[in-house]
């Protein structure tokens, strides 16, 4: 199974999209997955694909660390293994986008 292209490519020709702040993201929760220190993790769905969205609060701006996460995942790539396919930021929000969703029992 192969992670699809970034959501993004085929809208604004980037996987990295910054919103203006008048512009609503065309993405939503659905199903919550998990609490996070800054933000939640929810499933999405965009473009026919079932994804993991990340919403990340960031206080002032984006900051390297959120973006070292964004490159650190990038360079993953195992089978195992989920893969962004598109991250934004909108605001004082960062948003993530992975696929699969993974679903974890206890």
């Amino acid at each position: 199974m192969s992670s699809p292209p970034s959501v993004w490519e085929n809208y604004y020709g980037s996987s990295h999209v910054d919103f203006c702040p008048d512009t609503v993201p065309p993405i939503g929760p659905s199903r919550f997955l998990d609490p996070g220190v800054n933000g939640g993790v929810y499933e999405t769905s965009f473009n026919g694909a079932t994804l993991a969205w990340k919403n990340i609060y960031c206080r002032h701006a984006i900051r390297l660390n959120d973006r070292g996460e964004i490159e650190s995942v990038e360079r993953l790539r195992h089978k195992h293994i989920i893969s962004i396919v598109g991250s934004y930021a909108h605001g004082i929000w960062l948003g993530l986008l992975f696929w699969p969703v993974a679903v974890c029992f206890p």
